[in-house]
């Protein structure tokens, strides 16, 4: 009986994880910084702030924080970084230095260092804070959005001959992250719907294809 009570509890657990999982859409932003930048001391580098300015139009309103990975190096290998999510913090790790680095100044050797989040909370501020003089490649962050609900679009394609007379009209729809991708994939299906019949007319008709051809409205 407990086996089973086990059993069905894991299955339950197993569903709502999907149902979560399926209301939301896993996305990176890669940040870029200025290599050669040198960090001093305790830096706060303000997350959301930096993805607002590359995505504008990304609503960071109820996104949860995944992970952070950055490209560092520090003057001596013993520079440390975390991650501040709200009023919680992720462990603090070293930032080394490659084994083939020649000089803290010099191109290369960056390490590469991944920070889990503390928790996954909406609406707080999201900090990666470097203590140690430390020079940051850039910055992947890694998050959980609402899944965005995607724009509907239909196209009209005709089959024209030269002296604009159709042949055929035909119509198709899509959907995409936005109504200029929803009306790109509809016209595609409607212009391989055209091609298909002006094929199945060249097929009787060889010359049909010199006359006449698919025009989007």
């Amino acid at each position: 009986m407990k086996k089973q009570l086990l059993a069905l509890t894991l299955i339950a657990a197993t569903i709502s994880s999907t149902a979560f999982a399926a209301g939301k859409e896993r996305i990176t932003v890669n940040i870029p910084m200025d290599k050669d930048q040198v960090h001093r001391q305790e830096t706060v580098i303000k997350l959301k702030q930096k993805i607002k300015n590359l995505r504008p139009n990304l609503d960071l309103t109820k996104a949860d924080l995944v992970k952070v990975d950055l490209k560092a190096k520090s003057k001596a290998g013993n520079g440390l970084v975390h991650v501040k999510e709200g009023r919680f913090f992720s462990r603090q790790k070293t930032i080394d230095m490659s084994p083939k680095h020649q000089g803290f100044h010099k191109p290369g050797g960056f390490s590469e260092i991944t920070l889990r989040t503390p928790r996954e909370m909406e609406g707080v501020r999201w900090h990666a804070v470097l203590n140690g003089r430390i020079k940051v490649k850039n910055i992947v962050v890694t998050m959980d959005i609402p899944a965005r609900k995607k724009k509907k679009a239909e196209c009209t394609v005709k089959l024209k001959n030269l002296i604009g007379k159709s042949w055929g009209s035909f119509t198709a729809e899509a959907k995409g992250q936005t109504k200029k991708q929803a009306k790109a994939k509809a016209c595609k299906k409607a212009k391989q719907q055209c091609e298909a019949q002006l094929s199945h007319y060249a097929s009787f008709i060889p010359e049909v294809r010199k006359i006449a051809s698919c025009m989007k409205q």
